[in-house]
């Protein structure tokens, strides 16, 4: 049998299996509820019980009436009555069929719900213990908050069903919050939930909710964010939805409430003061910073100290490409092996996960393999056309198979999506990469400073600058970038630039290296 779910901050409440009410009406039975809930193993001795609740009756009258109630919480159970037993001098519940929860629900203003907030039982017996219990359950919330972390603890989602207007409301609401919540799950290791465990449960992470209403034939949409442990609001957004083009925008908006997730999630540590809850380094991921990227990739093995994550080993094996592109690493070749060894037992586990294949593709066409590059990128593209990862690797494959008018496009078109936001520089210097390729250089060399601007340690864009400002006729910024350029690598040359060792293929097969000649440095 399903567990049923016993609820005792705010009103008492009691659920079934498909969420139906169990819930007896009467006060004194609910009161029972709480009493029972509270207990140890969830059992309380009947006089016990019959002492809270009739106090003011005689043992014969009380016993009578707690027989009555006891009756009145089984009607309610209906199917579920097993839930209910008792023993020798005991009544309670079946700890197997019935979990506590005593997290309730945060309110507009950030505060906890009140232990038991519906009752008022005039006997003093039960005055006193209901006193003593909601004293009780403000002492002790914040120290079942830090208890139900774990020291590998990942912040988790939990995705709650939206408040609407009507059912389309409902149906465009549900549907962005679960889309923007896998493709948050596709990018970094959290948990995601639909629905409300119980704050014993589930401590630290975002409750993500949704509003939404009609506005003439348009729908408005409001997400909102607040913290797990203490219902602080972390963001909102707002969003309109056109009826006469609502799949399009139900993908932008699904993207903007990703991103927006993501935020949130890499700022979580910063406002959670819990060492075990785990930083998510994500604009570290996306940056061009040795010290970065080793920060990034220190963090993630920390949260993944067995290897047996997807997403992380997908994102570890993304930094060292990175670090590979960049001239950063140490031991190019050892590195190589390790960002293909991780990237294939990303795939490995979650064969599904674009981020994973996204990664393949790109250690595949680091080591010269463009064909399988381009079969990876294409089945990530086809799982989610949405995914940043996945769409870096498959406009980079087209560049690689030579369709680089595609290549544009995608690029173009990606980098105006909502998921650009994570790393701009990444996407500013794919669309410039790709604008190399079919000749607009006036068009690259913008791109590739608007990658500067972004991100000044990205040497590639300074190694493209140099060559096309070359090319076009502008020494002046030739000699600016290349200076930049040596300040990042003490041994660049110009000679090792014209190497075949040097990452400048993609120059090279356009024929843009005519400044490894013009001795400017």
């Amino acid at each position: 049998m399903s567990q049923l779910v016993l609820r005792l901050a705010g009103p008492v409440s009691l659920t079934g299996p498909e969420n139906e009410n169990l819930t007896p009406r009467g006060m004194k039975a609910r009161g029972a509820l709480a009493v029972i809930g509270s207990s140890t193993g969830m059992r309380i001795a009947r006089p016990k019980l019959q002492d809270l609740l009739f106090s003011e009756r005689d043992a014969e009258h009380g016993s009578a009436s707690l027989r009555q109630l006891l009756r009145e919480i089984r009607i309610a159970l209906g199917p579920h009555r097993a839930a209910m037993i008792t023993g020798p001098g005991w009544v309670g519940f079946d700890n197997a069929l019935v979990r506590l929860d005593m997290a309730g629900h945060v309110g507009v203003d950030g505060r906890r719900a009140e232990f038991a907030a519906d009752l008022d039982i005039a006997d003093p017996e039960f005055e006193d213990w209901l006193r003593d219990a909601r004293i009780h359950y403000e002492d002790q919330a914040d120290q079942v908050l830090a208890e139900t972390v774990t020291d590998d603890a990942v912040p988790t989602l939990i995705v709650q069903v939206p408040v609407t207007s009507d059912a389309q409301s409902a149906v465009a609401s549900a549907m962005v919050l679960q889309e923007a919540a896998s493709r948050v799950a596709d990018m970094l290791p959290i948990q995601v939930l639909n629905g409300d465990p119980g704050i014993g449960r589930i401590a630290v992470g975002i409750e993500l909710g949704a509003m939404a209403s009609r506005m003439g034939n348009d729908i408005v949409l409001l997400f909102t964010a607040r913290l797990r442990s203490d219902g602080r609001m972390l963001w909102t957004r707002r969003f309109a939805l056109p009826s006469d083009d609502m799949n399009a925008a139900l993908r932008r908006i699904a993207g903007g409430v990703a991103v927006a997730i993501m935020h949130g999630l890499e700022h979580l540590r910063d406002v959670v003061p819990d060492a075990s809850v785990r930083r998510m380094p994500l604009q570290d991921v996306f940056s061009y910073s040795a010290s970065r990227l080793s920060r990034a990739d220190e963090q993630l093995s920390q949260i993944d100290p067995n290897g047996d994550r997807a997403v992380i080993l997908a994102l570890r094996s993304y930094i060292r490409h990175t670090m590979l592109l960049e001239r950063l690493s140490r031991d190019p070749d050892a590195d190589s092996e390790l960002a293909a060894e991780m990237a294939g037992r990303a795939r490995e586990l979650s064969p599904g996960n674009p981020t994973a294949l996204g990664v393949n593709a790109m250690v595949a066409a680091w080591k010269g393999q463009f064909e399988t590059s381009f079969d990876m990128a294409r089945h990530a593209i086809a799982i989610d056309d949405e995914n940043p990862i996945a769409r870096l690797a498959y406009s980079s494959a087209l560049t690689s198979m030579g369709y680089h008018r595609e290549a544009e496009a995608e690029a173009s078109a990606a980098h105006l999506s909502a998921l650009s936001e994570l790393g701009p520089a990444a996407w500013v210097l794919r669309r410039a990469i790709a604008a190399t390729r079919v000749g607009d250089l006036k068009s690259a060399e913008r791109y590739f400073a608007t990658t500067h601007g972004y991100a000044p340690q990205n040497r590639p864009a300074l190694r493209f600058l140099s060559a096309i400002r070359y090319q076009l006729g502008d020494e002046t910024g030739a000699i600016d970038a290349l200076r930049k350029l040596k300040k990042l690598e003490p041994d660049f040359t110009l000679e090792l630039m014209a190497s075949d060792q040097y990452p400048v293929e993609s120059l090279r097969r356009a024929g843009l290296l005519r400044v490894t000649k013009s001795g400017l440095i």
